[in-house]
């Protein structure tokens, strides 16, 4: 790790413990005093001031202290996890005094658009037991990122295989050593809706949510993910999108960049009575930084209805169009080395329409329970046409072009005067209920939650083969549909003595699938044929785990759970006609480990994990690289350390200025296959060592500088480490990098309107990397981005 991020995280530190604890703070603060249902203090709790956005949450006193408003007349609004916000109107602060407010909480919560993994409070997640990861509103906010990938490398155990495909718009995430192409062996979901392409079958992300839409993302690697499936190895990502504000609340962003970025975005909404209305919309399009072209178009629409406490109906829609240039086709080494900007092959084509529509209704029954019930549909269409080409010259085929050099075996590419189009449509329908009730017996209080889901996914599969690269004549190579259902059931316990919280949780899975071939070659020649073939597995997925909270400040946990995923498909039943008998992915998911919060605005938190498969299968995907020729890899086990630590000098001294910092370390020793023919190597794309620095000023006048660094070390890009870089570029190892971005803004205030400009700068360093060499060849890492906007809201 480089020793300047270190040093500079040593000496703000070190600042901090040299800080006054006299230090001189606002005597113009609102104190709020938050009580349960019940009339006991709520720890936890948050309270935002409306108008201003200054926010703050209780303390084990159930206190919240919101320092720095101004005087002046203000709403607030005060939330808690599973309790009905709580609007207070008309609170007078008043030049040089505190005022004092009580706000007793009435009814459960039911007005909510979304389903949380985790939640936002305080006191919640100090409960939990197990690792967790936040990325709030504020840091999304002030990274100015177009791309996802950027906010979730900084999550402790997290490791993303980027490519050169629009920003963040297909996300190859692996959690704690696992595959990570196309996030297979992760959860995705939106609002706690699924978000893959095929939840079960084929849970690829060759779509995803566009993170300028996103508020918050919450990241759950321990035993609390079996509330959540089929996916239950990895972990959990929740991407929450906003509820309709309170007050009427605008905002419009304008980002201007290199390669011809530019993106606009704006949202709104209100609540008026009983009806909450959330409206966005987002287009962005540029160059891309390897000459991939990219247009993405999105909108959302969310409503809510509350005709009475207690009871609340939400609906959803959401409309994706994305059309880009982009490729599996990668670089060769010659060709990396001399023009790590060439795109060989700039007439290929991606489509990608996505179609998501929810409907969720909760109803509070008494005081102690929440029945909530969701219904969805989502169709996606993707559209693949990319040209062909050979790795050596084939006598007798004619070529268009060759890129790279002849001269080196395997270092050029020879292109051919056709193409191929791999069109795929899905279709997902589902329907779940949850029941969460809490009670207490004999001294014990518990928090149960169970439920069940009934999902049905369709995939229609054709590939397209065409006698051009641009336009010509098509001929119906491929088809084949492939139909699955999964029922699922769970139910989890929050067992509270005293200051011990113990979790036991159970989920069953069961998925029915089928693969009917309605064309492909017979001896070479595409024929009409009428193949099926059907399978289906199910497991029961038990898991606990244990907080002990030490006291307001400090948490120990640990936990233990059964990890699952389900054969894909296409891998379990041949194009015989033959079933494989492919059993599910299983492990068993252990951690351990502490959080401490000693003050506001520090945090510090160390887990211990270790993961042991039974059976790993590693799919047959084009999209994988160098590991596509495995199919069943049998026993692999993994283990590490994931670690964090911070502090904000700003929050610390209940100031508006001053440092803060950020370390997150993941030192991952073992990740390796335990039996078969690789028994021993290591696992390809999971780096020993990664690590997020993030460090800056909030300086006077609302103005702030922020620099962050990804550490990324070296990893193997196939199962037999080979460290040589083939001349192709599909097999080495990818050496370790550090990516830098810095960013500066400034808050004015004009009116009603409060102005955000920016400058921010990706890869500052300007560094030339290899981030992956799959799917097809070396992928550079982006190179440096240069962007300026201005946030308006209103």
């Amino acid at each position: 790790m480089p020793r300047g991020p270190v040093l500079l995280l040593l000496l703000l530190l070190g600042s901090t413990l040299l800080a006054s604890p006299l230090a001189a703070q606002s005597d113009d603060a609102l104190i709020v005093v938050v009580l349960d249902p019940a009339g006991l203090p709520l720890p936890g709790a948050r309270v935002v001031v409306v108008e201003t956005g200054h926010e703050a949450a209780a303390d084990s006193r159930g206190r919240a202290r919101v320092a720095g408003v101004p005087p002046g007349t203000w709403t607030l609004v005060t939330s808690a996890e599973h309790l009905e916000p709580v609007v207070t109107y008309g609170v007078v602060l008043q030049p040089d005094r505190a005022a004092t407010v009580t706000v007793a909480f009435r009814a459960i919560r039911s007005r909510e658009t979304q389903i949380d993994v985790i939640g936002e409070q305080d006191a919640y997640i100090q409960r939990i037991p197990g690792s967790v990861g936040l990325v709030g509103a504020s840091e999304i906010a002030s990274s100015f990122t177009f791309d996802a990938n950027e906010l979730l490398r900084r999550v402790p155990g997290v490791h993303v295989r980027q490519d050169s495909g629009p920003a963040g718009a297909r996300l190859n995430i692996g959690i704690r050593g696992l595959d990570p192409d196309r996030s297979r062996q992760v959860l995705m979901l939106e609002d706690g809706l699924p978000v893959a392409l095929a939840p079960y079958g084929e849970p690829e992300m060759y779509y995803s949510p566009p993170i300028e839409r996103i508020e918050r993302i919450e990241v759950v690697k321990g035993s609390g993910s079996i509330l959540f499936g089929p996916q239950t190895i990895g972990g959990v990502i929740n991407l929450i999108t906003p509820d309709p504000p309170v007050r009427p609340r605008g905002q419009v962003d304008l980002t201007l960049g290199s390669n011809a970025l530019r993106i606009v975005q704006a949202s709104g909404g209100t609540t008026r009575g009983e009806i909450g209305l959330f409206a966005g919309a987002l287009l962005k399009q540029g160059d891309g930084f390897r000459s991939v072209g990219f247009g993405v178009m999105d909108g959302t629409l969310k409503t809510a209805w509350t005709p009475s406490p207690g009871r609340s109906v939400s609906l959803k829609l959401n409309a994706y169009d994305e059309r880009s240039n982009s490729t599996y086709l990668g670089l060769t080494t010659p060709l990396f080395e001399t023009t790590p900007g060439a795109n060989p092959v700039p007439d290929d084509r991606l489509d990608v329409n996505r179609l998501f529509g929810s409907l969720h209704g909760r109803v509070a029954i008494g005081e102690r329970t929440l029945w909530a019930v969701s219904g969805l549909a989502y169709g996606t269409k993707r559209f693949w046409r990319r040209q062909d080409f050979d790795r050596t010259a084939v006598p007798g085929r004619p070529y268009v072009s060759i890129a790279g050099r002849t001269s080196v075996p395997g270092g050029a590419i020879y292109l051919r005067g056709t193409s191929g189009s791999r069109d795929r449509e899905f279709l997902v329908t589902a329907v779940e209920t949850r029941v969460m009730h809490d009670w207490t017996t004999g001294g014990t209080g518990h928090e149960l939650e169970a439920g069940g889901r009934l999902l049905h996914e369709t995939a229609d599969d054709r590939f397209v083969s065409w006698d051009a690269v641009v336009g010509g004549s098509p001929s119906l190579r491929d088809d084949e549909r492939r139909p699955g259902t999964g029922v699922s059931a769970f139910v989890q316990d929050r067992l509270r003595f005293s200051s011990v919280t113990v979790t036991p949780g159970l989920r069953l899975e069961r998925y029915a699938y089928a693969r009917h071939i309605l064309r492909k070659r017979v001896g070479g020649i595409p024929a009409a044929v009428d193949i099926r073939s059907s399978d289906r597995v199910a497991k029961l997925l038990p898991g606990i785990g244990l907080a002990w909270q030490v006291g307001p400040l400090a948490t120990v946990f640990a936990g233990a759970h059964r990890g699952f995923a389900p054969p894909r498909v296409k891998d379990a039943l041949t194009s015989e006609g033959e079933s494989l008998e492919l059993d599910a992915e299983l492990s068993w998911n252990y951690e351990a480990g502490a959080r401490w919060t000693p003050a506001a605005g520090t945090h510090a938190e160390v887990t211990g994990f270790m993961l042991d498969f039974s059976n790993q299968i590693v799919p047959a995907a084009q999209s994988g690289g160098a590991t596509t020729t495995l199919v069943n890899g049998g026993e692999t086990s993994h283990a590490g350390v994931e670690a964090a630590v911070g502090f904000n000098l700003a929050e610390l001294r209940r100031t508006a200025t001053g440092p803060f910092a950020e370390l997150r370390l993941t030192w991952l020793p073992l990740a390796r296959f335990a039996s078969g023919a690789y028994a021993g190597n290591r696992l390809p794309y999971a780096p020993k060592h990664t690590a997020q620095v993030l460090v800056g000023w909030h300086a006077p006048g609302g103005c702030a500088l922020r620099a962050d660094a990804a550490v990324t070390g070296s990893q193997f890009a196939d199962n037999i480490e080979t460290a040589v870089a083939s001349a192709d570029g599909t097999i080495g190892i990818v050496l370790r990098h550090v990516v830098w971005n810095v960013a500066a803004d400034c808050r004015v205030k004009r009116g009603r309107v409060d102005v955000r400009p920016f400058v921010a700068v990706k890869n500052a360093a300007g560094l030339v990397y290899v981030a992956s060499r799959a799917p097809d060849g070396i992928q550079p890492g982006p190179f440096r981005q240069v962007n300026v906007g201005a946030r308006f809201s209103f």
